[in-house]
């Protein structure tokens, strides 16, 4: 017997419920939740196991609502790639913040908003620019450069779980699609030294389920799906 769902915490703009299982989040459900006043986020956390999460999002809500996945692992437990350095290809802290703006902008726009616009936000682009210019300023960053430039990113700032448990949180992670591929798993390893030794403990990063290559990156790094966002595609 599905039981219903439990109320665990609200806090501003989002509520926190308690499910069984994944497969139980659908339209329905969703619609027919209480969301926070002014509010247009949920979160679930999930009595049982967190199994085939982005095939259960994708089949059973529909683009009428945004799904995000929680993955959350461990700095200690950082499976880092295998490998070593590639020619040229070397990790930076940036040390110019304009510049540091202007990357995580163009990537973020030009390699994740462009592509999946139809399964965003409208306001996604006006998010950026609150992220640019109220939380980068306070995020430890690094990127990876080669001969053609700058061509991997990384942000990490201090942030929350969805029951208020402090921790790091991955904001945005890049790597140049036009790496070869020795080059990218350089680019791979070096973000992965560089969370591991950075990272204080718990880190928290959050991926939309039809974003294969991103869920395969995080998750072999050693990081599982602890909980689910959605919010109103308005």
């Amino acid at each position: 017997m599905r039981r219903t769902p439990k109320l665990l915490r609200t806090e501003k703009s989002l509520a926190v419920f308690e499910l069984d299982r994944v497969s139980e989040l659908t339209d329905s459900l969703l619609d027919s939740l209480p969301w926070p006043h002014g509010g247009s986020q949920l979160a679930f956390r999930f009595r049982g196991p967190m199994e085939d999460v982005p095939e259960a999002l994708c089949r059973n809500v529909s683009p009428r609502y945004v799904t995000r996945i929680g993955y959350v692992g461990r700095s200690r437990g950082i499976r880092v790639p295998a490998g070593g350095e590639a020619p040229g290809v070397r990790l930076q802290i940036p040390d110019d913040l304009d510049s540091l703006k202007a990357l995580t902008r163009r990537t973020l726009l030009e390699s994740f908003y462009e592509p999946w616009r139809e399964r965003l936000s409208p306001d996604f682009p006006k998010e950026v620019e609150a992220f640019l210019s109220s939380h980068l300023s306070c995020a430890r960053s690094a990127w990876v450069v080669s001969r053609e430039g700058r061509v991997g990113l990384i942000n990490l700032m201090r942030h929350c779980d969805c029951l208020g448990r402090p921790l790091d949180h991955i904001a945005w992670v890049w790597i140049h699609e036009s790496l070869s591929k020795d080059e990218r798993q350089s680019a791979r390893r070096q973000l992965a030294l560089w969370l591991q030794g950075v990272a204080k403990d718990w880190i928290q990063a959050f991926v939309h389920p039809f974003n294969v290559h991103s869920i395969r990156f995080i998750a072999r790094l050693g990081f599982e799906p602890a909980c689910v966002h959605v919010s109103r595609h308005l």
